[in-house]
């Protein structure tokens, strides 16, 4: 794995480059970076500053933002559920259950996921 540059170098790098004093090939030698890199680390700088440039993949601004969105997505998938169980009958929701189990869900998150009963799930109708 490569050296971790703080943003002050990125920014500092990239400044290098844009003042066109060194082609981009001796730059990127000269930091052992490659020319993707070179070009990502420019534009984070041109649409954000140095502050884009920070690492903010471990830290609790990105921790609450990934949070808010599992929580919205979790919200959204709510209300595909209620559509689903207004809009199925038991046994095209067994067949949901069962396309899920072939993605790898168990019966039981599948039963949970459209919040449906194991009995109901099990139950067999007794033909006389």
């Amino acid at each position: 794995m490569g050296k971790k540059f703080s943003a002050g170098e990125k920014a500092s790098i990239v400044m290098e480059g844009l003042s066109e004093k060194i082609k981009l090939t001796q730059l990127c030698n000269k930091y052992q970076i490659s020319k993707t890199q070179y070009y990502r680390w420019k534009k984070k700088f041109i649409n954000g500053g140095i502050e884009n440039l920070k690492d903010c993949r471990k830290s609790e601004n990105n921790i609450t933002k990934q949070l808010e969105r599992l929580n919205t997505t979790n919200e959204k998938l709510h209300i595909v559920v209620e559509l689903l169980k207004e809009k199925y009958s038991t046994g095209e929701l067994r067949r949901i259950v069962a396309k899920l189990t072939e993605e790898g869900f168990s019966v039981s998150e599948a039963l949970e996921c459209l919040g449906m009963n194991k009995s109901t799930y099990y139950y067999q109708k007794i033909r006389i």
